[in-house]
Parts: C-alpha cells; structure tokens; sequence
C-alpha cells in the first residue's frame, strides 16, 4: 500500500503515487492508495488504518511539510510489525536519502528519482526473498549496517507514456482530475527541487506525452462524471508548456482536438511568465475556447535582485508583460510569490509587497501565497545548499526534517518575517475565499446575461478593501522593521486580526448569498454554463 500524507486541505492528487499504483497493479499485484490528508485523522487512526490493512509492503512520499508526521507513522508502524518493509519515494526522500537511512531506524529503503520500473523491481524481490542489489534506484542498509545506492538508470518510456493512472475516490467525488503530461524542466531556479531530481536518471530538457495521448485521457476522466462530458483538469506539470515552439504546437494540438471532440473542460496549467508573446494571439484564444481558464505563474518576486537571486532568469517588465497580456483574454491567473527568503532585504520585501498590492486590484488576479509568504528549504535547492554553507540554519533539522529551520542574513528581516509567520494563519483563509470568489465571478462571466452584477461588483470592491487594509499592516511593520529593533505594540496587531477576521466573515456571506442567487436564477443561464456552475462549485468547495 502507499500512503498520500499532504497538508489537510490540498486537493489536487498525488500522481507519484497513482503512477507507482499503476505500474504495480500492470504487473499484477494488488495496491491499495490510503489518501491521508481529506480525511484530517490522527497519527493513531492512520497507523490503526493501516494495520488494518495487513500489507506486506508500505510506501510514503512524504513532502519537507509532512516528513516529521510521515516519521512518527513509520515508527510506529515498525514497533508495531517489525516485518513490514517501509519505503520512501519523492523528491524529499531522494534528496535527503543518506540522512534518512542513517538516523530513521524504521525506514528499510528509499526509491530514488521516479520509481515505476524500480518499484516493481522491489516488490518482486521481496516477495521471492530475493536480493536488492538488482533494484535500480534504490538505497538501502544492509545485514552489516552499510548504505547501499544501487545505480539509477534512465526510466523506460512506456512507464510514463502508457501507464494511464486511475482517479482518486477524492476525484471521481469532486470531478476533478489531475494530469502529468510532461517530466522534466529546462531551468534551474535556486528554491526549486525539480532540477536536481531530473539528474538523478539523466533527464535532460522536457519530455513531453503526444497531444493524442494526453487528450485520450482527458476524454476517458470527462467519460466518467456524468455531467455531459464534462470534467475539470488540473495539469499538474512543472511547465505544461514552454517558449519553445514544439511546446507551442503540442498545446495547440490539444485544445484543438479537445473543441473537435466536444469536451467541456475547466482546464488549469502552469506555466513561466515568459512562455507567451503578443504573436500567440491565435493559440491563447483557442486555449481559451478550449475550457483553459485558469493559469498559473511563478512570479516569485516583485524585485529584480530577488528574481536574480531565485535564478528565475525573468526580469521584472517580462512578468508584468506576461500578466498584462494573459489579463487581456481573461484567464485567471494564480500568482505564486515568495516574499521572504534568506537573502532578502526589507528594500527587496517592500517591492514585492507593492507589487502584490498593485496587482490584487485586477479582477482577475488570485495570489496564492499572502504577505506572509517565506521560502521553504526543500533538500536538493541550491538555496538550501547555500543556506548550510553561508551559516544560515539554525538547526541541523534543515538537513531534512524541518525547512524553516534557517534565519534570515539581515536580522531586521528575520524579526519581520518570524512576525509575519506568525500571523499567516490569518492570511491563508483570505487567500482562500478570493481563490473561490474570482473563479466563481469568472465562470459567470461567460454568459452575457444580467446575473447579480451588484453584488459581483460588492464583492471585488470587498477584495480591494481587505487587501487595503492588509497591506498598510504589513507596510507599517516593515516600517518599524527598518527603524528599530522593537516590535509593533501586541495591542496594535491584535486589533489587526480582530478587524481582519471580521472583514472575512464578511465578504464570506457575502459570497454566500451571490451563490444563493446564482442557484435560484440558473434556469436563466445557458445550459453549458449551467454545468459548467456545477462542475465549478464541487471543485472549490462550493
């Protein structure tokens, strides 16, 4: 069995898993997928769940946010069937590999790079009581307590090709399905783990699924809703596609033959802010058409050393291209920043808060990280290996177990961003609500019809608010940053949170009572945009 453990709330699959799922059940064995995070259980109930099971074999592919949890449940799982063959996978593990195995009794072996052809190999070693040694990929102790790292080999094409994972029950419920359609990366920005994960079996550039074979499958995941061929996709690629022209016409290729086919997708991709020009005018109204409303960036920053820093090899004007020109033709754009990282400066932090201030007053921009937004030492960046040799961590835990186990070169930007974590918890739901407000209000503008524009209108002037308000907070912290030690007066944030709460809440009924409208009013709206509101509201939460 493998088990999913991802913060509670993260609702996109965990394809690694599904992959390895389906390259054993093609060599015929039996795999049972425990999806951890929907069901918010304890550590106790999770380990008694999978007791239950009686496996033989167990693997997790913990992230550097569940690695603590993913070890207290191998530890107990060991104490409660010493024979149990525990196996970790993933990018967290393939890093953090020789740490892993000297200092976690309970983990017997560790898959390096992606494991489908590996995976196999292991289990049917297990089963006849073979030797490991002929497992490519895999890491392990043996009899005499050496670490063994048997070589990694390139993985067979058909293993990502062919293999067509199956939905998770948590899809199938929601109608929403994840797709990986390409492996691999061309870049190498400095908080990413992706680059050095490709090297570990010689991936080089973008490999990329044929337009056929990736709308095949999006035709048999729309089969399956029953809601007239309709289904949302979540590309879950690094890039689903580049500035290359071969990446180009691949995607064309597929939002073509998905309108051929009668599909009624809600599409959402990745892709680099310099990906699309003002001579891909043609392909982004096609995409368009296709179902394709929802994009996300990587901005990162809202400076141009931190760009610099974070090797994103994109300069400021090109990401503010990029958004003006996406902006144009109406698509949701998610926009990732990381406001703090180890090497900022308060100068560096309060451009990218203007730049997220600026931006939150388009309407169709969601930031899916706040204010608060600090980078995460994943093993295996090369900001992580520059935080170990500048001195930066504060914790030898930074090997592998806790990624904010670092502090900030400037001390006035450490007091500020140990503040604003703290407030985070605050941030994270407004994130939220404006994430489903603006893919909502984004759906029904696909219809001409007069459909509660007062209170569309309310509810964006809510968002601008809040985020007024939000941000004179941060800035009147950094300010107090820059001037002196001392920290902002508690009575001062408290009132902060207490305002912020309620602002929420607010816009939260708000949003309420336009779903309760938009529900009672349907039968005025087109009958695809009808479904297309139903498909919607299951995916977000509705």
């Amino acid at each position: 069995m493998f088990s999913a453990l991802d913060k509670p709330g993260w609702d996109l699959e965990h394809l690694g898993l599904a992959y390895l799922q389906a390259a054993l059940e093609l060599s015929g064995h039996s795999v049972t997928i425990m999806n951890i995070a929907p069901q918010c259980l304890t550590i106790n109930e999770i380990v008694k769940n999978i007791l239950d099971l009686n496996p033989k074999f167990c693997g997790f592919s913990p992230t550097c946010l569940t690695i603590k949890d993913t070890l207290k449940i191998t530890r107990d799982l060991k104490q409660a069937n010493s024979t149990l063959h525990i196996c970790l996978g993933g990018h967290q593990a393939s890093h953090s590999t020789v740490s892993l195995l000297k200092k976690e009794d309970s983990i017997d072996s560790i898959i390096r790079g992606y494991g489908e052809e590996s995976i196999i190999q292991l289990i049917d070693a297990l089963e006849h009581n073979g030797s490991l040694t002929n497992v490519n990929g895999l890491s392990y102790t043996d009899k005499n307590g050496l670490l063994i790292h048997n070589k990694s080999v390139p993985i067979k094409d058909r293993f990502f090709h062919d293999l067509i994972p199956k939905p998770s029950p948590e899809a199938i419920t929601y109608k929403s399905y994840g797709i990986c359609s390409t492996r691999g990366c061309e870049y190498s920005c400095s908080f990413c783990s992706t680059p050095k994960f490709n090297t570990i079996q010689g991936i080089k550039g973008l490999q990329m699924r044929e337009a056929d074979n990736v709308v095949n499958q999006i035709e048999s995941l729309c089969k399956m809703t029953g809601l007239e061929n309709t289904c949302a996709i979540s590309f879950l690629d690094d890039n689903f596609v580049t500035e290359k022209p071969k990446s180009k016409k691949r995607l064309y290729e597929i939002a073509k033959k998905i309108k051929e086919r009668n599909m009624n997708i809600i599409g959402w991709f990745m892709c680099r802010a310099n990906t699309f020009t003002n001579n891909d005018e043609n392909l982004l109204r096609l995409i368009y058409e296709a179902g394709f409303r929802e994009i996300l960036l990587g901005i990162e920053s809202g400076d141009e050393n931190s760009l610099r820093i974070l090797n994103k090899s994109i300069s400021m004007d090109r990401n503010i291209q990029a958004i003006d020109l996406l902006s144009k033709y109406n698509f949701i754009l998610h926009l990732t920043m990381i406001v703090f990282q180890p090497f900022s400066t308060l100068n560096e932090i309060r451009n990218s808060a203007n730049f997220i201030h600026k931006f939150m007053k388009k309407k169709n921009i969601v930031f899916l990280t706040s204010y608060c937004s600090h980078f995460l030492a994943f093993p295996g960046t090369s900001l992580h290996k520059r935080i170990i040799q500048e001195n930066l961590s504060t914790s030898s835990d930074i090997q592998y177990l806790d990624p904010y186990a670092y502090k900030f070169k400037d001390p006035k930007v450490h007091r500020l961003a140990l503040h604003m974590i703290e407030l985070e918890q605050y941030f994270v739901p407004f994130t939220y609500i404006i994430t489903d407000i603006r893919n909502f209000i984004g759906c029904l503008n696909e219809t001409d019809h007069f459909i509660e524009k007062h209170l569309i209108n309310s509810l964006q002037k809510k968002i601008v608010e809040i985020d007024d308000f939000s941000y004179d907070y941060f800035i009147h912290a950094l300010t107090v940053a820059q001037k002196t030690s001392l920290t902002l007066e508690k009575r001062y944030t408290q009132l902060f949170i207490k305002n912020l709460k309620k602002k929420i809440e607010e816009i939260t009924l708000s949003y309420s009572k336009l779903k309760t409208n938009v529900i009672n009013k349907n039968k005025f709206l087109p009958p695809i945009l009808n479904t297309r509101l139903k498909l919607n509201s299951q995916c977000y939460g509705i």
